[in-house]
């Protein structure tokens, strides 16, 4: 090292460096930073995600969805403390539906006959948000065959229906999805025998000969069968008593000739 250097008396001293500051520049950084945190709180709303949906129509000519089944993260919607706006458009455009502020579990019912092979459009929104939305389609399909109600009835073993016919002399209504009622074919007869010896029931004895379940069917336009029970119960007659029957001359004072 240079002796000179060694020798010197310099001190060390500190420089401060100044720059001047752009205003206009200051406030574009200000708006992007608020920007950004904007951007960040929109899409850390979770938006909705839509699926189709074909939707099976039933006796009552209603389909039935749940929001749950339609928009698949609607859990994690509710979860965050928003709701959704539903809208449904028909095949020309046309609203059919419209509900706000609706969760997972909340049902849409549609009387769904008139759009039977059509597309319907579901558009679903955040309610009050803003957020992404979703879309998705909507059809209807006749899946679950028609609807055939049962009845019952009591009769003694002698009764005619006992051996076949119907109760009150007419088939069972079949509700048929888009078609109505109609009369049910019978098909066959299931029977169910009762032992009456009441040793081997322990108990006091049963009037109860046999249950006939009597069944029918009916198929809508795709063949898909639906089937239906009429339920038929068939008492013995009671067992003879003196309790139980009737002696005329139990009751008769016969009188002989000249009795005043």
């Amino acid at each position: 090292m240079h002796k000179d250097y060694l020798n010197s008396d310099c001190r060390a001293s500190a420089h401060t460096t100044s720059y001047p500051v752009d205003i206009s520049k200051l406030h574009g950084l200000i708006l992007m930073l608020l920007l950004t945190f904007s951007a960040i709180n929109t899409y850390g709303q979770i938006g909705p995600n839509c699926t189709h949906i074909n939707a099976s129509i039933g006796a009552d000519d209603t389909a039935r969805i749940l929001v749950g089944e339609l928009v698949t993260n609607a859990l994690q919607i509710q979860a965050q403390g928003d709701s959704l706006t539903i809208e449904i458009l028909g095949s020309y455009g046309q609203r059919i539906l419209y509900v706000q502020n609706v969760g997972p579990g909340y049902e849409i019912a549609l009387y769904a006959c008139p759009h039977l092979g059509r597309q319907l459009k579901v558009n679903v929104s955040i309610t009050g948000g803003t957020g992404s939305t979703c879309w998705s389609y909507l059809t209807f399909k006749q899946g679950n065959g028609p609807a055939i109600p049962g009845r019952s009835k009591t009769v003694y073993c002698f009764d005619p229906l006992v051996k076949g016919g119907h109760i009150h002399d007419v088939p069972p209504q079949a509700l048929v999805p888009c078609r109505g009622a109609e009369s049910a074919t019978f098909v066959a007869d299931w029977v169910t025998p009762f032992n009456c010896d009441p040793a081997e029931l322990g108990l006091a004895g049963n009037d109860t000969a046999k249950i006939i379940l009597r069944e029918y069917e009916a198929y809508d336009k795709d063949g898909v069968r639906g089937a239906g029970y009429d339920t038929i119960y068939v008492l013995r007659l009671p067992q003879i008593t003196v309790d139980n029957a009737f002696c005329p001359e139990r009751d008769t004072v016969y009188c002989g000739v000249g009795a005043r």
